[in-house]
């Protein structure tokens, strides 16, 4: 899973959210920039560093390339 991947990542001062439809509103509320962000169907992985999010990421593989790209 993508959430095994990144705990596998040593990566200080993290900060994780995933949203899904049953968490939407309430993530929304928390965190309004989340707002446009948007998977479809499939599970989509947002990147973001100084306040900056790359595109988004929809394969491990990807995800996993972006996170070793950080050491």
């Amino acid at each position: 899973s993508y959430l095994k991947i990144l705990h596998e990542q040593s990566i200080p001062n993290k900060v994780i959210l995933c949203k899904s439809s049953r968490n939407e509103a309430a993530l929304v509320k928390a965190a309004e920039f989340t707002k446009a962000y948007v998977s479809g169907e499939n599970t989509c992985v947002f990147v973001c560093e100084r306040f900056e999010c790359k595109l988004p990421i929809t394969t491990k593989a990807d995800f996993q390339n972006e996170l070793n790209s950080k050491d």
